[in-house]
């Protein structure tokens, strides 16, 4: 569709419809949810159109309408549409849908407007975004050329807190959301390798959304955290015993422990790219110290054992 960028003024709505707009030479457009632009419906016969819907009409030069539980794809006589994107003539079949993204007609795989082909037999959806069949990996409509299929799987995110805290403040730890993955090559974050040669895939885990644990490390984002013992690297908080007096959530969710050190998640005021966690040691105190200080007036709510108060308390000594 040409899109036109037109005075607002020279549009009229069209027979009260909210997206439909006619211009004095009684063309039809559509706003455009996104960009406000009016869009023009070319060839569109205003006395015969029959509006189903908000954004869905039809005029007199078609005679059946099926919309598919507004996943965006509808069927005007054998010609099926996704969004107002031709996507299939001569279709006679009915699309069933498999999960949120995917479709089939059981011989193709229709997703996001776009046609697979596909193994029926052995495709299954993994979460809510990820999908794969016996040769082939999908992140929503896009194929992933490099995953292995037979060694994909997602990776469910750790929030590190009890299922308490999880539903007081809704955190989305379900893996049904989680847009980490891996196979035997490569740790995927929304279907694009990420960490590639510097982080074993199998065996990542994750918790609080961007903080990867492998075998070998600890890293932040793309940054590794510097002495980090990978196999007791954890949140410190005991989340069970929060409650609505601890209002400064952020402050009880930036300290971590392994079996040596204490560490914060240092937020740079200015550039997010500096965001780092720290080993909490004398010389960058300055980076932590409001905020352990707070912390040690609420231990009664960490998981802590008296080797990691110990550390604390030289820390915060004056």
């Amino acid at each position: 569709m040409k899109l036109f960028s037109r005075n607002k003024d020279s549009f009229k709505k069209f027979k009260g419809q909210e997206y439909f707009y006619t211009d004095k030479s009684n063309n039809l457009y559509f706003k455009s949810f996104h960009s406000g632009n009016f869009e023009l419906v070319k060839d569109a016969d205003l006395k015969s159109l029959t509006f189903l819907s908000n954004t869905y009409f039809y005029d007199k030069g078609y005679s059946s309408f099926k919309d598919y539980e507004s996943y965006g794809y509808f069927k005007i006589d054998n010609v099926l549409f996704w969004f107002g994107k031709k996507v299939k003539e001569d279709f006679t079949g009915d699309l069933i849908n498999i999960s949120e993204h995917f479709f089939t007609d059981n011989e193709h795989l229709f997703v996001n407007g776009q046609i697979f082909d596909f193994d029926k037999e052995t495709f299954k959806c993994l979460n809510r975004y990820y999908a794969k069949d016996s040769k082939i990996v999908f992140h929503s409509d896009k194929v992933i050329h490099s995953a292995d299929s037979e060694t994909f799987r997602v990776i469910r995110e750790d929030s590190g807190y009890s299922q308490d805290f999880i539903d007081k403040y809704n955190f989305l730890t379900d893996d049904g959301f989680s847009a980490w993955a891996c196979d035997k090559n490569n740790l995927y974050f929304c279907g694009k390798p990420f960490l590639s040669g510097l982080i074993d895939p199998l065996t990542t885990r994750i918790i609080r959304t961007h903080i990867l644990i492998d075998k070998n490390n600890v890293f932040y984002h793309k940054k590794q955290v510097k002495d980090a013992d990978p196999d007791t690297f954890e949140c410190i908080i005991d989340s069970s015993k929060l409650n609505d007096e601890y209002k400064k959530i952020k402050i009880f969710t930036s300290f971590f422990k392994d079996k040596d050190n204490i560490f914060y998640l240092y937020e740079d005021e200015v550039s997010e790219s500096k965001d780092e966690i720290i080993r909490c040691t004398r010389r960058n105190r300055k980076k932590y110290i409001d905020d352990l200080k707070v912390m040690t007036e609420n231990f009664e709510i960490y998981n802590l054992i008296d080797t990691d108060i110990e550390r604390i308390n030289k820390l915060i000594e004056e």
